[in-house]
């Protein structure tokens, strides 16, 4: 008996999808002035970067976060949900990472936390677990861009459990 796996997509998210597919040049760190190792790009040494000591690299990891947090307090104003005191911190968020082991919270694959494409699937998100609240601390969880492009705005238990479901054919 042979097993099969089927991959259930619906076409609502396939063109979300099919951007992170396109292999472009833009990298995320042109605008902040940031240099860095390519070393440090690779996926074995994502969660050696949590861990550094030295402080130029931490410097770095700390800023590219910085960007991305900054860009989640945006995207809260724009649609009136952001709430100053309950916005998740830089802190929080290496937390959140470290607790996972720099994996995803639905398909457990590693996750990047530095990259140098921006449309890159294995990059962090913050996904909120109740999309009507903001970025807010006990509504976060790490994920990869596929997985959070994926769940759109469904419901977090839902989404978990099918991520999670494999179906074997019976012959």
């Amino acid at each position: 008996m042979t097993k099969k796996e089927i991959n259930i997509s619906g076409t609502h998210n396939r063109y979300l999808i099919k951007k992170t597919d396109k292999q472009t040049d833009e990298c995320i760190l042109k605008k902040s002035n940031i240099c860095i190792d390519s070393e440090l790009f690779c996926v074995e040494s994502q969660i050696d970067l949590l861990n550094n000591i030295d402080p130029i690299i931490q410097k770095q990891l700390h800023d590219i976060i910085k960007i991305k947090l900054s860009s989640y307090q945006q995207q809260d104003k724009l649609k009136n949900r952001f709430n100053k005191e309950l916005f998740v911190t830089l802190s929080e968020v290496l937390e959140y990472i470290r607790n996972l082991d720099g994996k995803c919270s639905y398909c457990g694959d590693a996750i990047l936390i530095m990259y140098k494409n921006k449309r890159d699937k294995k990059q962090w998100t913050l996904d909120r677990i109740d999309n009507s609240i903001g970025h807010n601390t006990n509504n976060l969880v790490i994920s990869c861009l596929e997985c959070n492009i994926q769940k759109r705005d469904r419901n977090h238990e839902q989404f978990l459990f099918s991520k999670n479901m494999k179906i074997d054919k019976l012959s």
